[in-house]
């Protein structure tokens, strides 16, 4: 079974990253058109929006599959260097957001044990205990120090 699998793929381009980042939003695509379709029913905008939905994420599914098993390897090897040349461009800002939101779910985990407090000196933020009081803090950026109720 593996060797023929090895022959089969032999001369054929196979998985890269753009074929690997269309396979997401199409089984997201889909997914979603199924369920509009499951919760509206057959009728009316709801058919119209999950049909819509399920097609483009068949076509990107069936696009990333034509892609993997193409010979033309210079071709697909072109569209996937745009690919990351997109992706270096605006991956940045995407990263930027997805460090913000981990930083808001680690500060939401450890709200219940602490408090977090701005510097009034210089912006940083730290955080203290909960249930001290009045406490003195000293910021470890500018070494400001300050008092925070706990």
């Amino acid at each position: 079974m593996n060797n023929w699998l090895m022959k089969f793929m032999s001369g054929r381009y196979g998985p890269d990253q753009f074929s690997k980042a269309l396979l997401f939003p199409g089984y997201l695509l889909w997914i979603l058109g199924l369920l509009i379709n499951i919760i509206f029913g057959r009728t009316g905008i709801g058919n119209i929006i999950g049909t819509v939905l399920n097609w483009a994420g068949l076509s990107c599914i069936i696009y990333s599959t034509f892609r993997m098993f193409s010979k033309k390897i210079d071709r697909r090897r072109a569209e996937n260097q745009k690919y990351l040349a997109f992706a270096q461009k605006y991956m940045p800002k995407l990263n930027t957001y997805r460090q913000k939101l981990l930083v808001y779910q680690n500060r939401l985990k450890q709200s219940k044990t602490h408090k977090f407090v701005r510097c009034p000196s210089c912006g940083t933020v730290g955080r203290i205990p909960k249930g001290r009081g009045r406490v003195t803090v000293t910021c470890i950026s500018c070494r400001h120090e300050f008092k925070a109720k706990s």
